[in-house]
């Protein structure tokens, strides 16, 4: 038996090493690259600098005239706090050996940095020089963690196994799962609630996802490695992991009540949190979680070989048709054993914890254990079926691992503990298991274990919260670092300790643009995250086409899991992205560098959209909105792109556009409309105005500041100018639900580019979607913004700097404003050849209805002031525009190849055969036959005599 245990040992040790160990290319040793730094010193080609061998090893051996000089500018960065710090260490990827050596511009761009000492401009689009995300993870990893979900983590898991009651009978009623996106510190809040609870931590990830650092923390191979293992059926999966668990417990028993002793002198613990941060602090001290895995994983092998010996020995005592009988019909006796030994292993060990605190609290949950990423047991199935020798039915292909885990788990269900399953993905145990096995036991994982998954984690977390709205400048709130305070805690946490800020961006790119971030094409689910986050798209949660694409965008996507289904849950009920700044600006700098690699054609947004409208993916009815919020974020994007300047000059090559700086405000509307000229060249539409306040809209407004990202969802309470001011600190502009307000859309406006970026500096664009026919004069159909409130009441006083204005005619208490009305209506979004029609324009003020531009002004007669609008006082500008239509005629993102595409969301808008996906005429005829809403026409071919046609017509 020794000799079979040093043997399995030494086996297990070589395997783990040819799988485990990296095969990376071969580095120069320290000396040899100490070396060649000398030697190039020596030659004169450039003066030497302080050696750092442990840095200068990491850099590849690269061919080509750039290999010395780019080993001297990372010897020379290193010496530079920021960005020796945040070097790539592991430039062994040859997709970036090569990206790097195809940089053309490489030596003269280093040559020129190493002069005037601007490093950005080198590294700004060459994200792969930098420290990966483990870099970045393992940094955040030592924040100090914020807010309280880790104490209500705890609250949920005791309510759980206090509500399970006398349901010990019932399976799976010992398993929770907590499912988010990447981000929101799923594995940090567990770590922190296992300071409160004694806690096993079992990481499952892939060693891919942290082979070139993109996840934290590592996981316990050795452990990994053991659930992953080939087995021979199932009842031999089920065995090793009772193993598991039994030494997991018997070492942890002898390990505490060793310790313990040692360390306190019988001393007890206070409570049970004492003894847990104890605990939680052993394993990661010095390499001790390690080290314990590997004496688990040891001690499990050893009861497998036990378990193993003695079914050898039962069979060599039994006759062969008993042995043959036993082995196909008959339960295996080693799963009762080992199932008892690991319930007494518990046992054991919950003794020895009850018996080293002082005061027992009670808790309903007194021992949790975790598995982090525990997907990994969801694509995977027991191999190495038992080969058929005996000539009776082959095996047939097993449960996956996760669902024989928590079969597993059961034996536990009437003790005080909760084991907890960690993953993006919610469709565990369905969505990756073949379905000619998906009987009783193919069951979805979150179904399966009967518990709505835990998805409250931490949002909006950073510890500067709340800020003092009126201490920013534009500048302050343009940094990444103030964006990454904004949303999931992983950006903020890793600029803390360190890093540069476009290295932050690019990590939201590609964490955004998922697991092909480096293909040829972005997938149809990184396209639509993108889209999603930048116009906000409202999925039908009926179609499970919609369903199975929230869960990938969810699960690779950085998508939030808003809500699930209460019960048998693990269908996602709510999803989407909420205001995150930094990943607002990674979406739209994503967009761009697709469009300018020719990986997406300019058309795709659109595209997109209504691709998806046509397979039932979006809820219909809002479509008009939509399209709304796509023209207004095209035009923001060309704006943004076009820079500060007035001039239309190309951007210098190379250069990476920064949405986050917003634009300036007549720069966006000649972007966004064709005829910008008349809507710069607008007059306030309000009656009897003060004749000083009356100037132009580009002199007014012209040079404030327009900033949104994306936009973010309000309820019926937010559309005040402090609403506007707080969206404008996160790059957002509000949208409001259909038919919940009059005001469809808020875009925030900067009138100061200098000083504080403070509330009373704030006006807004007003925008309305006309979803329907609406008659009177024009100055009376615009928003007002007396009828929503947006400026106080009382005059406001601005003591919070002394910046100026935008325009020297403004004043704080009288800020203009712009009322845009969109009639984005389906019988619209015809042919746009009739607005290219010589017709004379109709006269000011007059509107007909009709496609084009309308600009509103001050009426003569025939006006009633709305309540509340106080003209000798508080009466602000107001430029009013109507744009009817969507077609190359209005706006400047809709051309000749996408019109159709707008014209179709627009019909989906609307109610009756306008939502049908095949719009060509006999479809539309043969839809109009079926319609419950019938007019004299679509019935007279059946009902009205041909006699009388002509007076129907009449009566028409």
């Amino acid at each position: 038996m020794d000799k079979g245990k040093g043997k399995r040992k030494a086996v297990d040790e070589h395997s783990a090493q040819s799988q485990e160990s990296p095969q990376h290319d071969h580095l120069p040793h320290e000396s040899t690259a100490h070396q060649a730094s000398q030697a190039i010193s020596e030659s004169g080609a450039m003066k030497p600098l302080p050696p750092a061998a442990s840095l200068l090893k990491t850099v590849v051996d690269m061919p080509g005239s750039g290999a010395s000089l780019f080993r001297h500018v990372i010897l020379e960065l290193s010496e530079n706090e920021e960005w020796g710090a945040a070097l790539n260490p592991c430039l062994r990827d040859k997709e970036d050996r090569g990206r790097l050596i195809a940089d053309y511009d490489i030596v003269p761009a280093i040559e020129k940095c190493r002069v005037t000492g601007d490093w950005d401009v080198f590294f700004k689009n060459r994200p792969f020089l930098f420290r990966d995300s483990f870099f970045a993870r393992r940094q955040a990893w030592q924040v100090n963690y914020e807010g309280d979900r880790a104490d209500l983590l705890f609250a949920t898991l005791c309510e759980m196994r206090f509500r399970r009651g006398g349901l010990w009978h019932t399976s799976y009623k010992n398993i929770a799962a907590v499912i988010q996106s990447s981000g929101y510190g799923k594995s940090r809040m567990v770590d922190e609630h296992a300071k409160i609870v004694f806690t096993f931590p079992i990481d499952l990830r892939s060693p891919a996802e942290t082979k070139h650092g993109t996840a934290f923390p590592p996981p316990d191979a050795g452990v990994r490695k053991y659930f992953l293992r080939p087995q021979h059926g199932e009842a031999n999966v089920r065995i090793a992991y009772l193993s598991f668990f039994t030494a997991l417990f018997d070492s942890a028993a002898e390990l505490v009540e060793r310790e313990v002793a040692e360390m306190r002198g019988g001393t007890k613990f206070p409570g049970s949190s004492e003894l847990a941060t104890w605990w939680h602090g052993r394993l990661n001290l010095d390499g001790g979680r390690e080290r314990f895995y590997e004496s688990v994983v040891f001690r499990s092998d050893d009861l497998i070989y036990s378990i193993a010996e003695a079914r050898s020995k039962r069979r060599e005592t039994m006759s062969p048709d008993s042995a043959q009988h036993t082995n196909t019909t008959g339960p295996d006796p080693a799963l009762f054993d080992e199932s008892a030994a690991a319930k007494e292993a518990y046992r054991r060990l919950a003794r020895i914890l009850t018996a080293a605190i002082a005061v027992d609290e009670n808790y309903p949950v007194k021992m949790v254990v975790y598995f982090d990423e525990v997907k990994e047991l969801a694509i995977a199935a027991p191999q190495l079926p038992r080969p058929n020798t005996d000539g009776g039915p082959p095996d047939t292909p097993e449960r996956p691992l996760i669902d024989i885990l928590c079969s597993s788990l059961d034996i536990f269900k009437q003790e005080p503990m909760m084991f907890l399953l960690l993953s993006t993905t919610t469709n565990l145990g369905y969505a990756f298991t073949a379905p000619n096995f998906r009987r009783g036991s193919g069951r979805r994982l979150c179904k399966t274990i009967d518990y709505t998954p835990i998805n409250e984690l931490p949002f909006d977390c950073h510890p500067s919260f709340p800020l003092d709205g009126t201490a920013y400048s534009l500048d302050d709130i343009s940094d990444p670092k103030f964006l990454a305070r904004f949303g999931r805690p992983l950006f903020w946490a890793s600029l803390t300790n360190g890093g540069p800020k476009d290295y932050v961006i690019e990590l939201a790119r590609r964490k955004l643009a998922g697991p092909a971030a480096d293909s040829d094409v972005p997938t149809m689910e990184a396209q639509t995250a993108v889209v999603d986050l930048l116009v906000l798209l409202d999925y039908a949660t009926s179609h499970t086409g919609a369903e199975a694409l929230q869960q990938c965008l969810v699960a690779s996507h950085m998508c939030t899991a808003a809500s699930f289904s209460q019960g048998c849950g693990g269908r996602i009920v709510c999803s989407g992205y909420p205001s995150e700044p930094l990943l607002a600006e990674a979406a739209a700098s994503l967009l761009e560098s697709w469009q300018l690699e020719r990986k997406i054609n300019r058309n795709m947004v659109i595209q997109l959209v209504s691709d998806h409208y046509s397979n039932g993916l979006l809820v219909l009815g809002d479509a008009g909105e939509l399209v709304a919020r796509i023209l207004l974020t095209q035009g923001y994007h060309a704006a943004c792109q076009q820079g500060f300047s007035d001039s239309s000059a190309a951007r210098p090559r190379g250069t990476r556009t920064y949405y986050s700086k917003g634009c300036k405000l007549k720069t966006f509307l000649r972007c966004t409309f064709v005829e910008s000229s008349s809507i710069l060249a607008a007059k306030p539409d309000n009656p009897d105005l003060d004749s000083a306040l009356g100037s132009s809209l580009e002199s007014a407004l012209g040079d404030a500041i327009v900033r949104f990202t994306h936009f973010s969802k309000w309820d019926q309470k937010g559309a005040s100018h402090l609403d506007a001011h707080s969206s404008f600190l996160r790059g957002a502009a509000i949208v409001y639900k259909v038919g919940q307000r009059s005001v469809d859309i808020i875009i925030p406006i900067l009138v100061r580019t200098e000083g504080k970026a403070c509330p009373h500096a704030i006006t807004a664009i007003l925008v309305q979607v006309q979803r329907r026919k609406q008659g009177g004069p024009l100055n009376a159909l615009l928003l007002d913004e007396t009828e929503i409130g947006f400026f106080p009441k009382k005059p406001p006083s601005c003591n919070c700097c002394s910046g100026p204005l935008t325009s020297p005619g403004l004043e704080i208490s009288r800020l203009p404003y712009l009322s845009l009305l969109l009639g984005l209506r389906h019988d619209h979004a015809q042919s746009y050849r009739r607005l290219r029609s010589s017709e004379p324009p109709p006269p000011p003020g007059h509107w007909t209805d009709s496609p084009g531009l309308h600009v509103s002004s001050a009426p003569t007669s025939g006006y009633t002031r709305l309540q509340g609008a106080a003209v000798d006082t508080l009466t602000h500008p107001r430029y009013g525009i109507y744009v009817g239509g969507c077609s190359p005629g209005q706006f400047e993102s809709v051309t000749d190849s996408n019109h159709e595409d707008y014209r179709y969301l627009l019909l989906c808008s609307a109610a009756g055969p306008g939502t049908h996906p095949r719009q060509g005429s006999e479809h539309i005829r043969a839809v109009k036959e079926l319609s419950l809403s019938r007019g004299y026409r679509e019935t007279e071919r059946w009902t009205v005599p041909g006699d009388f046609k002509g007076e129907m017509e009449e009566v028409e």
